[in-house]
């Protein structure tokens, strides 16, 4: 009787085990910190930045902002806040309730903390502290004004912002940059646009007549006119 030919055999390729996510395989957790000032025992919501884990009390945060209200309900023990949120503007807010001691208070020093708490503010919609900083920062460029108004929705300093843009861009003789263009977005751009026609057509109409007449006084008498 005849051999038959043999079966060949065909090996099955070693599975191919990906490297995440797979069982076999096991991650070191990733380590946090307990932030040194801001990590209370008796705290009652714990958020995260960037590994580090901040314990603090929750009616501060609900109590002050709309959005943290919202999103912090008593159900909600532990956070993670987006990877976006600026932590040294977070810590910053947070010595606002928690000062170091009575006579130092918060931390907030210059305009550039100030600023920096002042688009957390704007974020998280926490009117007060927004409103404190805005106090802080008298000289608040009006393109960052205006950025901020669109941003967050703060129709109440839209007019004040886009008043000076006005009276900077007529002034100044000058466009606008790539930069504040950006900022000021396409929508407010042509809204610029328009406002500087409609004032410069009735040019009459937003002159200060005394002013005018002083200029004009001061500047016949240098020539030795009058």
């Amino acid at each position: 009787m005849p051999i038959p030919p043999p079966i060949p055999c065909y090996h099955q390729p070693p599975p191919i085990i990906p490297f995440l996510g797979h069982p076999i395989y096991s991650w070191a957790p990733i380590s946090v910190v307990y932030h040194p000032r801001f990590y209370f025992q008796d705290g009652n919501i714990t958020l995260e930045i960037e590994r580090i884990q901040y314990k603090i009390h929750r009616h501060f945060l609900v109590m002050s902002s709309s959005v943290f209200a919202d999103e912090l309900p008593p159900s909600v023990t532990s956070k993670y806040l987006p990877s976006d949120v600026d932590k040294q503007a977070f810590e910053l807010v947070l010595s606002l309730f928690y000062p170091k001691d009575c006579f130092s208070g918060h931390d907030i020093q210059s305009e550039s903390d100030w600023h920096k708490v002042l688009i957390f503010a704007c974020r998280y919609k926490m009117t007060i502290i927004r409103d404190m900083a805005v106090t802080k920062l008298p000289s608040l460029d009006p393109v960052v004004k205006a950025e901020l108004a669109a941003k967050y929705g703060l129709k109440d300093w839209l007019v004040p912002a886009y008043t000076d843009l006005c009276i900077k861009n007529i002034t100044a003789r000058k466009g606008w940059s790539a930069d504040e263009g950006k900022k000021i977005g396409l929508e407010g751009i042509l809204a610029l646009v328009e406002l500087k026609q409609d004032i410069m057509d009735r040019l009459g109409e937003h002159l200060d007549r005394e002013k005018v007449v002083k200029t004009v006084e001061e500047k016949l008498k240098g020539l030795n006119l009058i």
